[in-house]
């Protein structure tokens, strides 16, 4: 399949760095994004798992399906999401949760040369600490968020 005026930008940053702010400009502005994260959750649901508020349930979910299904589990249904929407005729894609530099090779891979792009955002540490601990649905400590 051809990626004919496809851009692609993966962004990355470490938590509480403005990530999903930054992400939800560019969706504001009609590009759309593939949550990295989401395809966990949306296995799970598939399979039945709740979601704990700890998040345990989630990690021990990722480990087990990564064990069956293979590591690149997630990043290989990210590609498809991301040639679904080529697909549809989309242009403009955002990618956000690219964690390890073998999904990030991958990507390379499948998107060549200029296709993918990636930007890291970044802030103050202790700005970033802030603002993990104020999250309603996902805060954390400053020992957790150093973990």
């Amino acid at each position: 399949m051809k990626d004919e005026n496809v851009k692609i930008l993966a962004v990355v940053g470490m938590s509480g760095s403005g990530k999903s702010t930054a992400i939800k400009y560019l969706e504001d502005k009609g590009i759309p994004s593939v949550y990295f994260g989401g395809v966990i959750y949306r296995a799970m649901e598939e399979a039945g798992v709740e979601r704990t508020a700890d998040g345990e349930s989630e990690k021990v979910f990722r480990q087990e399906i990564r064990e069956r299904e293979g590591k690149d589990f997630v990043v290989l249904r990210v590609i498809k999401m991301v040639r679904d929407l080529i697909a549809a005729g989309q242009r403009r894609i955002v990618l956000d949760g690219l964690y390890s530099w073998t999904e990030y090779k991958m990507l390379k891979a499948e998107f060549p040369g200029e296709v993918m792009s990636t930007v890291a955002v970044v802030c103050e540490k202790d700005l970033r600490h802030r603002r993990v601990g104020e999250r309603k649905d996902r805060a954390f400590d400053v020992e957790a968020i150093n973990e």
